[in-house]
């Protein structure tokens, strides 16, 4: 900033006013000069002169002890400090084009003016930093601020001559009042009847209109025309430039003639009256260090002093933790005071939070002033929980400490943790099972053996007197493997009732929560659980499967599953084979050709007789009519266990007809296909079957109880199909040959399933 050093003239009545400290006193500012008018004494005396320009307007900093002027010709702002016991030292505010009015913002400490050439309404710091463009208006002139109801107001000396006024950022911008041709020179407020008061100096009439522009009035019109500019309202007196003269016109009273107060022979523009009494309040305080325990209240004494002219408006506090400010106001909760009829400030509740430094803040019009800093301790709080990591996992089954660290003042009487599942909240103490710690001296959990149950989201929570602190989060899973499942044996048989166990091993961790077997069969999958018939086992404890009575359809392809909490697991599959099951009877042989009196054995054939076959017979059907034949028929041999084939010993042309062939077990019965026996009469059979028969009777191994096989002579033919499906008809006899042809069944299909029989001619 700028330093211009000036040489006074009359300097021994200046060092007299000095002397004396800042006294009720009016500041002109004129062409290139500015003075000072002692009103207790009437001395008049230069302060600067030589200043090379035309000053319009000029205002003073209380709080700093500055005033500050605009220089319209040379574009620039000054300030100096006034009173002072040195040379006054002028400082370069900023710079400014062609700057007329000014105005200082003594609650927020800014410098506002305007400039009539360009249009612009400025403002800037106190110290001219942070220069900002609020508006711009047809040729502003005059201003003044409204400190209470926080307004600018200005006057345009353009096409549109008005007052307008705006919030001290520039917005809110309106015409205020519209002076049609009249050029207002001067705006003051008065803050005891709140009108504000203006110049019009084309007719040099002084006016006034309350604070919303509606109720105006003319306060004098005997001012030279053309000749004021500036005005300044002080309790009740409105002082005002005319020409050289300096005019005071009182308001109270019932004559409102101007007189004047001071003559001069230079020009006088600028109006400032300064008031000693006139400053920002002086706050005091009792103490500056409080020490209060937590939850207690604490109570902070201040005090103001200021001048019956410039009444307090405003009461608050700062509050600074941490660098973190916070206002205070009577409005604020938990407090009480914080106002002009009680300064004082009571916090009801403290806690740690309010510790930290306190500053009491009091304004009135003229600035604000403050304490000095409040020291605040609080002593107790409540604990402070600190716990190590965010995430643990641990292996299912293993032991896992969530640890917890409690710093407490005063020292805590209870702790406990908490845990949060799907939202279930959950209390943890040393009471709990499966757990260790979770007390004062040991605050830490430890889970001995943890499972997936204890998954979930916990917090260490410690009590003392003051109150309640918790901890962070802390996020604990358990992790865990599938099942492991083995069988004992790849390949298994049993014979058909007999007793079976295939036994399962499962090593799994957790342990299973299911078990259970799969057969696969013929493609068909079947699920086998505890409680299947035929079946034992198949339990957590015992997963091995027994089978109690094995039938051949238990032969299969099986797999033993288990499922624990992580998933599930399976064996490789093993291959169960049933040995027996019905008797498979077949014979070998679909056609029986034979003359009236001959012998014939119809052969019969029985195989996986396991359970041993008890009972034989066979079924003859002829016109419709079945009849069972059996060891015991008369004229008929064989039929037996051992001698299954059926021998007929004197055929006769009525015992044509459909032959079929039943082994019975202890499992059910098995029959073969239908045979067709025609016995002709004039057929001539050249060989003794019986004997042929007898020659090749023969028992084979456990799995054929026996079988007697017949063969016809010459004149015996086998025919029939390739393909044969089971019906009670006669099988044709098509085609007599001289060679015997016979046909062996390549796949023997028992005739119960209905299914197709395939032969090979061999």
């Amino acid at each position: 900033m700028e330093l211009h050093a000036l040489f006074l003239y009359k300097s021994m009545t200046l060092l007299c006013l000095i002397s004396q400290g800042l006294q009720n006193m009016i500041i002109l500012s004129g062409d290139s000069n500015i003075k000072v008018i002692n009103m207790d004494t009437g001395d008049v005396s230069y302060i600067l002169t030589d200043l090379q320009s035309n000053i319009y307007s000029i205002d003073y900093d209380y709080k700093n002890k500055y005033i500050y002027f605009p220089r319209f010709n040379k574009n620039d702002i000054l300030r100096f400090r006034y009173p002072s016991e040195e040379v006054y030292n002028l400082e370069t505010v900023t710079a400014a084009n062609k700057p007329t009015g000014l105005a200082i913002d003594l609650v927020n400490n800014h410098v506002y003016w305007t400039e009539q050439s360009k249009g612009n309404l400025y403002r800037c710091n106190l110290d001219g930093s942070k220069k900002t463009l609020i508006l711009q208006d047809d040729i502003p002139f005059a201003l003044t601020i409204d400190f209470q109801e926080r307004w600018l107001y200005y006057s345009t000396l353009g096409t549109n001559k008005t007052i307008s006024r705006s919030r001290l950022d520039g917005s809110e911008k309106h015409t205020f009042i519209d002076v049609n041709l009249e050029k207002v020179t001067g705006i003051s407020k008065d803050y005891n009847n709140g009108r504000l008061y203006w110049m019009e100096s084309v007719e040099g009439v002084l006016k006034s209109s309350d604070s919303n522009g509606t109720y105006r009035m003319n306060v004098s019109s005997t001012i030279t025309p053309g000749a004021s500019i500036g005005i300044f309202v002080y309790r009740g007196d409105i002082y005002c430039s005319n020409g050289n003269q300096l005019l005071q016109v009182k308001l109270t009273g019932g004559m409102r003639w101007p007189f004047v107060v001071y003559s001069d022979i230079d020009v006088i523009h600028g109006v400032l009256y300064i008031n000693a009494k006139d400053q920002y309040p002086v706050v005091n305080i009792n103490s500056n260090h409080y020490v209060v325990d937590y939850g207690s209240s604490l109570t902070t004494d201040c005090s103001f002093q200021t001048s019956e002219w410039s009444p307090v408006r405003e009461i608050y506090w700062q509050f600074n933790n941490s660098g973190v400010i916070t206002q205070i106001v009577k409005e604020t909760k938990g407090i009480s005071g914080s106002s002009i009829e009680t300064p004082t400030l009571t916090i009801f509740n403290a806690t740690s939070s309010e510790s930290g430094t306190y500053t009491c803040f009091a304004r009135n019009d003229i600035g604000t002033g403050h304490s000095i800093p409040i020291y605040v301790t609080i002593t107790g709080d409540v604990p402070i929980v600190f716990v190590g990591d965010s995430n643990y996992s641990i292996g299912y089954g293993e032991e896992i400490t969530l640890f917890c660290n409690i710093t407490s003042d005063p020292p805590v009487n209870n702790v406990y943790w908490e845990k949060v599942v799907h939202g279930t909240k959950n209390i943890l103490n040393n009471w709990t099972v499966g757990i260790q710690g979770v007390s004062v001296d040991t605050p830490s959990l430890t889970i001995m053996e943890s499972t997936t149950a204890d998954i979930g989201t916990y917090r260490c929570v410690a009590i003392n007197d003051v109150g309640t602190g918790y901890s962070e989060t802390i996020l604990l899973d358990v992790f865990g493997e599938l099942p492991t499942v083995t069988i004992a044996a790849d390949l298994l048989e049993i014979k058909y009732g007999e007793t079976l166990q295939i036994v399962c091993v499962i090593n799994a961790k957790p342990p299973p929560t299911k078990v259970y077997w799969e057969k696969v069969s013929n493609g068909i999958t079947k699920v086998i659980s505890n409680g299947t018939s035929g079946t034992d086992g198949i339990t957590i404890d015992n997963p091995s499967i027994t089978f109690l009575h094995a039938t051949d359809s238990d032969s299969g392809f099986y797999k033993c599953f288990a499922v624990n909490e992580f998933g599930m697991g399976y064996s490789s599959p093993t291959k169960l084979t049933v040995i027996g099951g019905l008797p498979e009877v077949s014979v070998p042989y679909m056609t029986y050709l034979t003359g009236t009196g001959y012998t014939i054995a119809l052969t019969c054939v029985i195989n996986n007789a396991f359970p041993a076959v008890s009972k034989v017979y066979w079924e003859r059907y002829i016109s419709g009519s079945t009849t069972i034949i059996s060891s015991a028929s008369i004229g008929l041999e064989g039929v037996t266990v051992d001698k299954p084939s059926l021998i007929i010993a004197s055929a006769t042309e009525m015992m044509s007809g459909e032959y079929t062939c039943f082994a019975v077990n202890s499992v059910g019965t098995g029959s073969s296909l239908p045979v067709q026996l025609t016995v002709q009469a004039g057929f001539t059979q050249k060989a003794p079957i019986k004997e042929y028969a007898e020659k090749q009777d023969h028992t084979t191994s456990d799995t054929i109880i026996g079988a007697v096989s017949a063969a016809g002579t010459i004149g015996l033919f086998v025919i029939g199909s390739l393909t044969y499906r089971f019906t009670r008809r006669t099988v044709p006899l098509e085609t007599y040959h001289t060679q015997v042809m016979v046909y062996v069944l390549s796949e023997q299909t028992l005739n119960r399933t209905g299914r197709k029989q395939t032969v090979t001619r061999i």
